[in-house]
């Protein structure tokens, strides 16, 4: 289970890749890169069939970034993400969120196995201070049933 400490720590990064910001508008990968930016973090979207980017900041792969990023927010297909996984291990990024649905149970395995601050089954628009609706609504509901995550020391 992660706890609020995780959560801080992984948006305390001073850049981060979205892997699975899709060339198709109102795909979640797209909220996410939006929400973020918004929000002022330095954030880089990444799709391996973004050959034409229509943004300066989308790239096709980790190795394409014009800099190294501290951690990735991963919002691909379960039966991709352990490649998306070890791809960023290689690349030094300790810190992964792994969007709801895009969780595998192999990639959390790997992630512990080699202490990767892995956070998942967790919305990250719901952490991403400040909250708007619906994510703020979501996160309020979590709190009231005692599901929030809690801050460990």
């Amino acid at each position: 289970m992660n706890s609020l400490k995780d959560i801080n720590e992984f948006f305390a990064s001073e850049r981060i890749a979205i892997v699975g910001v899709s060339l198709a508008k109102k795909k979640f990968g797209n909220v996410i890169y939006s929400e973020l930016k918004k929000k002022n973090l330095k954030v880089y979207g990444i799709n391996n069939r973004a050959i034409d980017r229509s943004s300066k900041d989308i790239f096709p792969d980790f190795d394409s970034l014009p800099e190294k990023v501290d951690a990735a927010i991963i919002n691909v297909s379960p039966k991709y993400v352990l490649d998306v996984v070890k791809d960023a291990y290689k690349r030094g990024i300790r810190k992964i969120w792994l969007q709801q649905g895009a969780e595998s149970i192999e990639a959390i395995q790997y992630c512990n196995d080699r202490d990767i601050n892995v956070i998942h089954d967790r919305c990250v628009l719901m952490f991403s201070n400040p909250e708007e609706f619906p994510h703020n609504f979501h996160r309020w509901v979590l709190k009231i049933f005692g599901k929030l995550p809690k801050n460990v020391n």
